[in-house]
């Protein structure tokens, strides 16, 4: 092999090689940052920028453009571009297929699946569709990158330099690295913006989310290339990256969180040849870190006996590395002061604990011990680091998924609840039928008033159906909210008009009543004054199973907007009369008051439609909207105590 001539001076030499450490210490910490920015960023459009951005900020170049492949057609389609282009995306047209204008390195790429460089395009025959913009932008050399995710061709990353022959071997690997972890951001990124729009129906999302799971990463290359290290440190290093890529494909095919946990701990403790490796979980309160699963025998003794670790214990590594979401190591354990031994772990002599971090919250830490001393090398950090955030994204997932279970869940036990009640009150009406004929009457009004109450569930029912948007997860846990509110406004005016044995009942009573259990919903620390006045109106038991649906709404309206950034609300309420012995009723809070669109009277949530449809149709009245101030809804309706 042909040596330069300063290669036989020692000190020459050692320049030589600190600077190819520093070089590989660099692209491990570009690599990382990236890995950091795309960890917390969930936007697609964002994703891309950043990807965009990046590997010009990062690995010094002119101008970088993602193209994307559908299965529509054979065009490559630039969705983001960053640097200096000056209208070249618009003059040129790159296809992916045999074609001429899919023969160049864009094409190729996304072909082959591989890196390919552009290193002379004023000479290169490959290059002569797209040679004369290109040297008119001043580019002399290019790269183009595969975004591939699993089997999943995703599209291209394509970089431009300046300076011909730029894209060397090294370079392209360590832009491939990039262009890897770029392929999982963005397709986290559509996973989330699809889960983000597609929740209509739970069981084809959970059904959706299963498949992209089972096709999602198989690979994350962690290629931290470390040229001057002996052979034997190179092929080291080549290990762990290949157990890198094995850990990402097990946490890409695990849905479940204790198999998911469990085959990384195998992994990691087989493939490091570790003493032991434990992962923590901060619980519900987010003040302990429990042991959710550990290596052997030993790790299914800590579960068993509930090993915990308070957050805020100071002697312990673990703890701290949460606490300073910092990753933790201790080349020997009985001379640090953190180190909090466990007599199960007796030979324990270094420690790395390495926290799990999504966003800014962390989740937990991945604590990795073994028996000899200073055993962690800057290179076995740097790969922990990488998966633990890996393992934080599949946490996450795993997480959301169990979420998406218990959601179901609830609905299937809420739909049997509903079911059960439907037939205990047809039990009801049977057995009310055939009771002696001196109930006749009290059995008449029961079955009136049950199927009354039955139609209302039902229509609440099938006006939410109908309701229902294309929403997040919480949308159905204020839909059960919502319908368990409204149920408990009907069964606060049975409950009133049982008092008063289905007379005409005071309109103020009423309204004591249904504004105080809507009340209930309140957090602990939110207040809301009630003033109603005492009044001698009266109002049939029809009347008041509509007018308690549509006091409740109220209610729960004030509750929901009125404490926008405070505590304490208003809500007065008064009743009058008119001329004609029809009655007033007027709701008041000091909230922000209606939209432009609510005091237009317009549908816009289902809310204001019961309100509407129940004043008008059930009431014979109508309904106003003003704010003056605050939001402010009166309802005028003829008096009548017709049962």
């Amino acid at each position: 092999m042909n040596q330069s001539p300063l290669s036989q001076f020692p000190f020459f030499n050692k320049m030589a090689q600190h600077k190819t450490k520093l070089n590989n210490s660099t692209m491990q910490t570009a690599l990382y940052h990236a890995s950091s920015v795309f960890l917390e960023q969930v936007d697609v459009k964002t994703t891309r920028q950043n990807i965009c951005q990046l590997v010009i900020d990062k690995f010094g170049l002119e101008m970088a453009w993602l193209g994307l492949v559908n299965e529509n057609d054979f065009n490559v389609h630039p969705v983001t571009c960053c640097g200096f282009q000056e209208g070249y995306l618009d003059s040129i047209r790159i296809t992916w297929d045999d074609s001429p204008t899919g023969q160049g390195p864009t094409g190729a790429a996304i072909r082959t699946g591989k890196a390919v460089p552009m290193n002379r395009i004023d000479t290169d025959p490959a290059y002569a569709l797209w040679r004369p913009a290109a040297l008119a932008q001043g580019y002399r050399s290019s790269a183009a990158l595969p975004l591939s995710y699993g089997k999943k061709m995703l599209g291209a990353l394509n970089v431009y330099s300046k300076s011909p022959s730029h894209f060397t071997p090294e370079r392209l690997q360590e832009l491939q690295s990039f262009a890897n972890l770029a392929a999982v951001a963005l397709q986290k990124a559509t996973l989330y913006e699809q889960v983000q729009h597609h929740a209509e129906e739970l069981e084809q999302r959970v059904s959706r989310r299963t498949a992209e799971l089972t096709e999602a990463n198989q690979i994350l290359e962690l290629e931290i290339a470390e040229r001057e290290r002996t052979e034997a440190d190179r092929a080291r290093f080549t290990n762990k990256l290949r157990i890198a890529a094995e850990v990402s494909t097990q946490l890409a095919a695990i849905l479940d969180i204790e198999d998911l946990l469990s085959n990384v701990v195998a992994l990691l403790q087989s493939r490091f040849k570790l003493y032991h490796v434990h992962v923590y979980l901060l619980d519900e309160s987010g003040d302990t870190l429990v042991v959710r699963v550990g290596s052997g025998d030993i790790g299914k003794k800590l579960r068993e006996q509930r090993h915990v670790i308070p957050l805020n214990r100071e002697r312990s590594l673990v703890a701290r590395a949460a606490r300073l979401q910092q990753t933790l190591v201790v080349g020997d354990v009985h001379t640090d002061p953190y180190f909090m031994s466990n007599p199960l772990l007796p030979d324990t002599h270094s420690e790395v604990a390495v926290p799990l971090i999504a966003g800014d919250r962390t989740l937990g830490v991945l604590d990795l011990q073994d028996n000899r001393l200073n055993r962690f090398t800057q290179s076995d950090l740097d790969t922990f680091s990488a998966l633990a955030g890996q393992i934080a994204i599949a946490v996450q997932n795993a997480h959301l998924f169990e979420e998406q279970k218990r959601v179901e869940k609830a609905l299937r036990e809420g739909e049997t609840r509903y079911r059960n009640l439907a037939l205990e009150n047809a039990r009801l009406l049977e057995q009310a039928r055939q009771d002696a004929e001196t109930k006749a009457v009290l059995l008449k009004e029961v079955n009136h008033r049950v199927k009354n109450n039955l139609a209302a569930i039902v229509g609440m029912l099938y006006i939410e159906r109908r309701h229902i948007g294309i929403e997040a997860q919480a949308t159905y846990q204020r839909i059960m909210k919502d319908l368990i509110n409204r149920i408990e406004g009907l069964a606060t005016v049975h409950h009133l008009l049982s008092e008063f044995e289905w007379a005409p009942v005071p309109l103020n009573q009423l309204a004591e009543q249904v504004v105080a259990s809507a009340l209930q919903a309140l957090p602990p620390d939110k207040y809301i004054r009630v003033d109603i006045p005492q009044s001698s109106r009266h109002v049939s038991p029809k009347q008041a199973n509509g007018l308690a649906m549509v006091i409740n709404e109220l209610a729960t309206n004030t509750i929901k907007h009125a404490l926008t950034g405070r505590k304490t609300a208003q809500i007065n309420i008064r009743i009058a009369e008119d001329e004609n012995k029809d009655i007033l009723f007027e709701f008041q809070d000091d909230g922000p008051g209606f939209s432009e669109r609510a005091l237009c009277l317009e549908y816009q949530n289902i809310g204001m439609y019961l309100i509407q449809n129940i004043v008008r149709k059930d009431l014979r009245g109508e309904v106003s909207l003003n704010n003056t101030p605050g939001a402010t809804i009166s309802i005028h309706f003829p008096a009548s105590l017709t049962l």
